[in-house]
């Protein structure tokens, strides 16, 4: 910790306010998780996901089990940005066939992301999704999606 907080101080804009210090600064992401009760962004909370993708990736027998994934906020950012679209599309008659958000079916084969791809498809070798979901701009929970169950967990 010592470490980090003389690196944090050779920033020059190391003494501006947290809420004005430029997000280009080389800073900003570490003052801002080290701010109390500072409200952690989509950097924040998807830098996490992708170290529990990577743990998952190199050690998968170290998790509950070898048959989930971890998504980042944009899965259920845009899931949530484009319901009214999906729920207006048609499907069939097992309730199939709807239109999924942009960039769905890479998630779904897990050739995204790029640096951890897992090649694993849901429902055939995910069992399991695991991610985080902003509610209202205001507190961010974990969501937990169980395909086989057909069940989702806030």
């Amino acid at each position: 910790m010592k470490e980090l907080a003389d690196w944090l101080k050779t920033d020059p804009d190391y003494f501006t306010k947290q809420e004005d210090k430029p997000r280009t600064s080389p800073t900003w992401w570490y003052q801002k998780l080290r701010t109390p009760k500072a409200w952690l962004e989509d950097v924040h909370i998807d830098a996490w996901m992708n170290v529990l993708r990577q743990r998952y990736q190199e050690n998968p027998q170290a998790f509950r089990s070898e048959r989930m994934c971890f998504l980042d906020h944009n899965f259920s950012q845009s899931w949530r940005d484009q319901y009214l679209f999906f729920k207006a599309s048609s499907s069939d008659h097992n309730g199939l066939g709807r239109m999924l958000p942009s960039g769905a079916a890479s998630l779904y084969d897990g050739s995204l992301p790029s640096f951890c791809q897992s090649n694993k498809k849901w429902g055939e070798d995910i069992d399991d999704i695991y991610a985080p979901l902003n509610l209202d701009n205001k507190h961010w929970v974990a969501i937990w999606i169980s395909i086989p169950k057909r069940h989702i967990v806030v």
